[in-house]
């Protein structure tokens, strides 16, 4: 799913609810060039494991570049662009 709206919101299958096991998805957002793009997430609740292999979030630039390394556990944070 790609998103071209100035605003959205991302949530993972089933919210509120719990996400099934071995889900994978990958979501899209695509913005203006020269506009920054944030992130904000109010929070989020992954399931931490030793170095977030099992469960994590992870934000990636078009060209592949890391943005924001796997994270998970129980948090917020918002990420600019």
């Amino acid at each position: 799913m790609t998103f071209f709206f100035t605003t959205g919101v991302v949530t993972s299958p089933r919210f509120p609810r719990r996400y099934t096991n071995n889900i994978e998805k990958t979501q899209t957002i695509q913005g203006e060039e020269g506009k920054i793009l944030v992130l904000d997430f109010n929070y989020f609740a992954i399931w931490h494991c030793s170095g977030c292999e099992c469960d994590h979030i992870k934000v990636t630039d078009g060209d592949g570049t890391i943005l924001l390394g796997k994270s998970c556990g129980f948090s917020s944070m918002q990420y600019k662009k």
